[in-house]
């Protein structure tokens, strides 16, 4: 029972709890299993028997590996080159070294943390206009992250699209444009990024170099639970967290959660 429409040009999260329907979402759109009842159209496409055509046409990060163990990195990545009949491989040579990984390397020999750098070279190597990626995020090291964030504001920059999944409010809301959420396989609301980030709740601790008085933290009107104890602070804060940061820094902040 979910009913969903990407624009063009559009960044859009998915997010959901684990078992929420993500991952099966996924492959309805791209015709790994088929829908029991309704339709599914990408790139102008219904889904059903046109599923080559599309995953040839589009950028896919899988929930897990599904590149062959005993191929290099070379090997695998010209073969799905082949296999989309499109690429530049000056680019995928610049992931690559972006990534930090190694065309020699076998593919089976990787850590997991480089197996999901892989899954988003080979992702974003052909620079299709549409990316589907299941929780691209999973497994990333902070680098690499930032890697990420930066390769879909250059899609969007070129008119691409892009629709992700995730577990986690943080990653949708900073490059997003509009989120949506399942529960359970329905669609349980959909929003602007700007929306949703006024209503999410984030709980906050922060130890400081010295005590620091409660008093100043309790005048903000959106914090709640605020515990003050000598160096530490601990509250729930819904919506924008500037005016938060902005009193802490009146002091010397050491760590921030």
């Amino acid at each position: 029972d979910l009913a969903l429409e990407v624009e063009s040009g559009e960044i859009f999260g998915l997010l959901g709890l684990k078992g929420a329907g993500k991952t099966t979402f996924v492959r309805l759109l791209l015709d790994y299993i088929r829908p029991t009842s309704g339709t599914a159209v990408v790139l102008g496409m219904e889904t059903a028997g046109k599923g080559v055509t599309i995953r040839r046409s589009v950028g896919h990060v899988p929930s897990q590996s599904m590149l062959f163990d005993h191929l290099s990195i070379e090997h695998a990545l010209r073969l799905i080159a082949k296999l989309r009949g499109r690429g530049d491989w000056s680019y995928t040579c610049d992931l690559l070294d972006e990534f930090g990984l190694d065309l020699k390397q076998r593919i089976g020999s990787l850590a997991a943390l480089d197996k999901r750098k892989l899954a988003l070279v080979q992702a974003f190597m052909s620079q299709p206009e549409l990316y589907i990626l299941d929780e691209p995020l999973k497994g990333l090291d902070t680098r690499s992250t930032e890697i990420f964030y930066r390769l879909v504001k250059e899609v969007r920059s070129g008119t691409g699209t892009v629709l992700f999944t995730s577990t986690s409010v943080s990653e949708v809301e900073r490059v997003c444009d509009r989120v949506g959420w399942l529960n359970s396989g329905s669609m349980a609301g959909i929003e602007r990024t700007i929306q949703l980030r006024s209503r999410t709740i984030r709980e906050v601790e922060m130890e400081f170099s010295q005590p620091v008085p409660d008093k100043v933290f309790a005048g903000l009107p959106n914090l709640t639970d605020l515990s003050v104890q000598g160096r530490r602070l601990h509250c729930r804060v819904q919506g924008d967290i500037r005016e938060l940061l902005q009193q802490a820094n009146r002091y010397a902040v050491l760590s921030v959660t």
